[in-house]
Order: C-alpha cells, then structure tokens, then sequence
C-alpha cells in the first residue's frame, strides 16, 4: 500500500521500493494500491466540519426557538399552507435556517475538496508521464545504484519508465475508477455523527407528535442523502467551478465553490429534515427514500465493484517485462 502525496514519485527511493515490490511480486503491479493521503484527510475534516455546522444550526435554532417552535406557529402553517405543500413549506424553511452554518464551515471543506480532486489527477498523471531522471535524492552515489537494481531488474530504466506509465497508469486508473471520488467507507464517521444527532431529534420530534414512519426515515435517509450530496460537491470540485479566472477578480470566482456548498447542503438537509411534517404523506417518504438509495448504490456501488464481490477473482499474470 502505497500512501501518496504529491512528491512521491520526485523521491527516488520511493520510487525504488515500487520497482523492488514489483520485482518481488514477478511484475504483479496489481498487489500496489495507492491511497491518497489527502483522501484520509479529507475523511476526518469532513465530521469535524460537519460537527461545527451542527453546533451553529442549534445554537441558531435555540436563538429562534420561541418564534419558530411555537406552538401557535404549527398551527398557523396548518391552517394557512395548503397541505400538498406544507411539505415543500418546511424545506424552504429548514434550508433557510442551514444557510448560514453551512455557510460558515463551507469555505474550509470547499478546500478539502478542491486539494483531494486535484490529488487525484496528479496521481494519474505522474504516472502517465513518470521519468527516472525526474527523482531526485540527497547522494548521487545512490542514483547509481538505483539505475543499477533497474537495469538488473527490467533490463534498461527505459523498459521500467514505460512499465510505469502503461501497466501502473492502467492499474492507478482502475482504481481510482473503484474507489469513486470518495469510497462510502470513508465517509463512516460523518454518516455515524449524523445517525447520533437525528436520533436525539427524532427522539424530540416524536414526543411532540411528530409521525412515526416518517420520522425513521427520516434517520435512515441520511445514509444515502449525505453521501449524494457529498459525490455532487466533489464533482463540481473537479471542475473549474472556484478556480482563479484568466481576467477578474479571483475572490469572486473562488466564492462560487462555497455558494455551492451552502446551497446544496442546505437543499439536501431541508428536504431531510422535512420528511417529518405531519402533513408529508408517506408515499412520497418512501419514494424520496428507495430513489436515494438506489443514486447512492449506482454512484458507491459500481458494476464492476459488485461483480468483483460475487465472482471469483481470476489469476492475474505478470505484466512487467522482469529481467532473469
């Protein structure tokens, strides 16, 4: 296992050990796994983040509960909204209420997903272009040596560039296609936070007669809800949405990221947290539910991820050109 960061291919003893391990394993690259370590940063900030968001949401909420708890205000919305739309009432209202939390944290996670996309793409393209000449160390004496256990290994360093670049290249592309932007694994510690928080709300929300039904799933749908929202930022940080404009002030262009953020957090949990109005009729609960489910399995549970779980995995033959 390999955890990488941006310089790991410009060291030339890390680049020594691959050579060595692929060596070892007969020119079986695909026992390497390479793991960005942005991706194990960007696991832990994601629950801290979202720690700091919870915190100003309640604080927000208990500085408003008087007027947006009341007991008076329940009953104006039933007799003012029509019931079709109570439902949609309490979205706009709670995506209100998340904006500026979400607001707040957005900027610090915008830079987590930006670094972590980007990682990714360094990755692939270090080795797609790799160059021996390109590590460097400390010793030019050990520039030698390493040349030599190359040579000795794949015959010439340009044999070993060009396992690289193909075989490596096509083995980090095919995992960071299994991996998906983020794998749902990582993103335990937050689905974990949220499952404890909106248990002590349903808790709360069921003895103010909240519905039953509606409430539990309304716990449940966070699972799939929060990972959706999450794979949609990261593909909007992968593409030039934040990045600094050619012409015009930077600062503008950045802040589109964070805006994103806070719209679609805000959306994603007002339409969560809405699911246990009273008036939320349970068909539209389960439908919201099984349609979330089956985004998150097709974007966290490729095809190709599911066959490898259920099929035996075929011997996999070297494909390096290792020297006698």
């Amino acid at each position: 296992m390999v955890l990488w960061e941006p310089r790991y291919f410009t060291r030339l003893w890390c680049v020594y050990e691959l050579a060595a391990f692929v060596y070892i394993n007969d020119g079986n690259c695909r026992r390497v796994k390479f793991v960005p370590l942005q991706l194990s940063l960007f696991a832990i900030a994601t629950p801290l983040l979202a720690s700091a968001g919870k915190l100003l949401y309640y604080v927000l909420w208990i500085f408003l509960e008087d007027e947006m708890k009341a007991a008076e205000f329940a009953e104006w919305v039933a007799e003012t909204i029509p019931q079709a739309a109570q439902y949609w009432f309490y979205v706009l209202r709670i995506s209100g209420l998340t904006l500026v939390p979400v607001g707040l944290v957005s900027p610090l996670f915008w830079n987590f997903c930006k670094t972590h996309m980007r990682d990714r793409k360094e990755l692939l393209q270090q080795v797609r272009f790799f160059e021996f000449e390109g590590a460097e160390c400390r010793e030019e004496g050990d520039r030698e040596f390493v040349r030599e256990q190359i040579e000795r290994w794949f015959g010439e360093v340009a044999q070993f560039e060009h396992y690289i670049r193909t075989a490596v290249a096509d083995r980090v592309e095919e995992m960071l296609y299994e991996q998906g932007t983020v794998p749902y694994s990582f993103l335990a510690p937050y689905l974990l936070l949220e499952f404890l928080v909106n248990t002590s709300w349903c808790i709360d929300s069921l003895r103010e007669g909240a519905p039953y039904v509606n409430t539990c799933f309304m716990t449940a749908v966070f699972f799939v809800s929060v990972p959706i929202g999450i794979r949609l930022l990261l593909f909007l940080a992968d593409t030039s949405l934040g990045d600094a404009p050619a012409n015009g002030p930077p600062l503008l262009a950045w802040l589109r990221g964070p805006l994103a953020i806070t719209m679609i957090g805000s959306v994603c949990h007002g339409m969560v947290y809405a699911l246990q109005c009273p008036a939320t009729p349970l068909w539209l609960v389960i439908l919201l539910a099984v349609i979330q489910l089956a985004i998150t399995c097709t974007l966290y549970f490729p095809t190709r991820a599911i066959r490898a779980m259920m099929l035996p995995a075929a011997p996999q033959e070297s494909d390096a050109p290792v020297a006698a």
